[in-house]
């Protein structure tokens, strides 16, 4: 099964050498390098990041901040993507693509279906590929790791249920699956929506000072307290869960920024964050 590039040419550019191009400009315009153009670091300790998913004009130079200290740091044979589930395509409460490819205008990035299967059998539950075809929040990733790592495997993950218990419950799977050595972990969300950026940066940063701590159930909660609108606290807080399979790992926030650096209105905003997770323990 193929998994057609929905959102190529709205969302971000379909064209592949535009594409090529905006994804450069991004690296060079946030964390100044491109991957390209430099050699990653001869280490392993990167075990996950975590990115927005608007469209790339507006969130794609804070995605290139974690993608860079990814490449730097990790060495996958497959990426692992968790987001969340915006149109309710799925009845399941986590709904996994595991089998075929993924379509992108760089190439096609194929589905790590020993993974996929495993992960599975470990949860429980049934492969779901057409619950994934109307969703953008993990295509949005795609272009970014064709880019850094172009032979790499995919296994997306799409939390439609995004409860506490169900987000622990594929946190503690993925604690006992991945091996951070072959596996990187890329969770996605975008921060408060459609506040201003005053408010957006005082309610995400409540939240981002929780996260060195790695507390799930404190995380969660404190999001459903203030009222905090990201749209993947599921792929977040099932995220800092598997980071705790790490005691010596750090959450480190690399970039916060908002649409209204793009739009010019900070009226009504939404916030994007770039944020690795790094072992370095695993050296």
């Amino acid at each position: 099964m193929k998994r057609k590039a929905r959102f190529a040419g709205s969302w971000y550019a379909g064209d592949p050498t535009n594409l090529l191009q905006n994804l450069k400009k991004h690296f060079l315009q946030g964390p100044k390098e491109d991957p390209r153009e430099i050699s990653p670091k001869q280490v392993v300790s990167v075990i996950a990041i975590v990115v927005p998913h608007a469209g790339h004009m507006y969130s794609g130079t804070v995605a290139a901040y974690a993608y860079l200290e990814a490449y730097q740091k990790s060495a996958p044979q497959t990426v692992v993507l968790v987001g969340p589930d915006h149109y309710g395509a799925t009845s399941q409460p986590i709904s996994i693509f595991n089998q075929g490819e993924w379509e992108t205008p760089l190439g096609n990035l194929p589905i790590d279906h020993q993974l996929a299967n495993k992960i599975i059998t470990e949860l429980h539950t049934d492969p779901d590929p057409q619950g994934h075809m109307f969703e953008h929040s993990l295509e949005i990733q795609l272009p970014f790791i064709k880019y850094c790592w172009p032979n790499v495997k995919i296994l997306p993950i799409m939390l439609a249920e995004q409860t506490l218990n169900t987000s622990i419950k594929l946190g503690d799977v993925l604690g006992k699956t991945l091996d951070p050595k072959t596996h990187l972990l890329i969770a996605t969300t975008d921060f408060s929506h459609y506040i201003t950026a005053e408010l957006a940066r005082e309610k995400d940063h409540t939240i981002l000072e929780l996260l060195p701590a790695k507390n799930p159930s404190e995380i969660y909660n404190t999001i459903a307290r203030t009222k905090t609108t990201l749209c993947g606290y599921g792929p977040l807080t099932a995220t800092i869960r598997y980071s705790t399979f790490y005691p010596e790992a750090e959450v480190k926030v690399l970039h916060y920024a908002n649409s209204g650096d793009v739009s010019g209105d900070y009226n009504h905003v939404v916030a994007y964050t770039a944020i690795s997770i790094e072992s370095k323990a695993l050296l």
